[in-house]
């Protein structure tokens, strides 16, 4: 945080929730936006790889037993799936950053 905007705040007759508001969020908000379009996609292949381990429904589950009956179209077509899914949240995150 440059300590010439902290000085301008106060200057300007700005109190600490001034301070805040006007700079440390804006300063913020971008290094935060920017890691939850990363983490968010991350989240949701974990919450897959986590089916796929310990859960009886989900995508998870789904492409284990694509797996295990030897399926090979519809574990392509999931594969496919949760790309499509992380892709479409990592794009929507994205927005929200603008």
């Amino acid at each position: 945080m440059d300590r010439r905007l902290v000085e301008l705040v106060f200057t300007l007759g700005g109190n600490r929730w001034s301070l805040v508001r006007h700079a440390y969020l804006p300063s913020v908000a971008a290094w935060v936006l920017g890691n939850l379009k990363i983490g968010v996609g991350f989240a949701f292949t974990g919450a897959c790889v986590g089916e796929f381990v310990a859960v009886t429904h989900g995508l998870g589950y789904l492409l284990s037993f694509a797996q295990s009956t030897y399926n090979a179209a519809l574990m392509f077509a999931l594969i496919l799936l949760i790309l499509v899914v992380v892709l479409l949240i990592f794009a929507l995150a994205g927005q929200l950053e603008k």
